[in-house]
């Protein structure tokens, strides 16, 4: 008879090789906090805008580019929650893609990665 400890560690490393973390009974990571704090440049404003169908930056909501940038920086997983967000502009759009004219604080929680059946 294995051990129980022997048992999650086959678990464990059959789940690794399928890019998950947690053994297949758990295998989408646990919601974690997360924090942002991050400046945006001309050209993911514009990304943001055109990705959530808004006429300019003006009427970006704060939540919803929380949960994009948190997407961008975990493609398998999703933002379940954003507790506090704040989204400023402060520069003009000089034609510079590169340039910063915004930033973004905000913390909720997230799910960095769901794993996929197949």
């Amino acid at each position: 008879m294995l051990r129980r400890s022997a048992i999650v560690a086959m678990l464990s490393v059959s789940t690794l090789a399928a890019g998950c973390v947690y053994h297949v009974a758990n295998c989408d990571l646990p919601a974690e906090p997360f924090a942002l704090d991050e400046e945006l440049t001309a050209r993911e404003v514009d990304r943001l805008i055109t990705e959530n169908h808004v006429i300019d930056r003006n009427n970006l909501e704060c939540e919803v580019v929380c949960e994009s940038i948190y997407l961008d920086q975990h493609p398998e997983g999703a933002a379940t929650t954003v507790d506090s967000c704040t989204l400023k502009f402060d520069g003009e759009f000089s034609g510079d893609p590169e340039e910063v004219v915004g930033s973004l604080l905000c913390d909720g929680r997230g799910i960095p990665q769901f794993c996929k059946d197949g």
